[in-house]
């Protein structure tokens, strides 16, 4: 999965997430009301980087469970990337970074869609920012989960 992953985001191979993202979401049960919300990129990342990962991901998933997708949110902020920074910077490094662009999103179910939950400091604050422009409920979706290994375990192997 790292390796696919690595594929889709640093190597231009955005038809891994087409193939996952159908794979995904025979997998997954969703409330019908859920709206597919793919965690944005700040526009010049999605420039340089040519797409959204998350984007492909869920437009794969709404095609195949028939779930609406919609980008009600904005990456307001270009931050830097989250990887190697300590679980407190991650949650300063994104807080305001999102925001609602469209959409009534008053009373409304979203399953927030990413590639990779780390310590969840990005979805935790697009939740943040619908649940602040009233939705109902918001949970997260991720394709992956990073699990850091313990340094203190690994020095009692040695």
């Amino acid at each position: 999965m790292r390796d696919m992953i690595r594929d889709l985001k640093f190597r231009g191979r955005r038809h891994v997430a087409w193939g996952l993202g159908r794979l995904w979401a025979k997998q997954i049960d969703l409330p019908k009301d859920v709206i597919l919300v793919p965690l944005p990129l700040h526009p010049a990342k999605e420039k340089e980087r040519g797409y959204n990962q998350a984007q492909i991901l869920a437009k794969a998933i709404s095609e195949v469970t028939g779930h609406t997708m919609a980008n009600v949110l904005t990456r307001t902020r270009d931050t830097p990337p989250q990887s190697g920074l300590h679980p407190q910077l991650r949650k300063e490094n994104v807080f305001g970074a999102f925001e609602v662009i469209s959409g009534n999103i008053g009373s409304k179910c979203f399953a927030v869609v990413d590639d990779i939950y780390t310590t969840g400091a990005s979805l935790n604050e697009c939740a943040r920012v619908l649940m602040s422009a009233g939705a109902r409920n918001v949970v997260g979706l991720t394709l992956a989960i990073t699990v850091k290994k313990d340094p203190e375990e690994e020095d009692r192997k040695h």
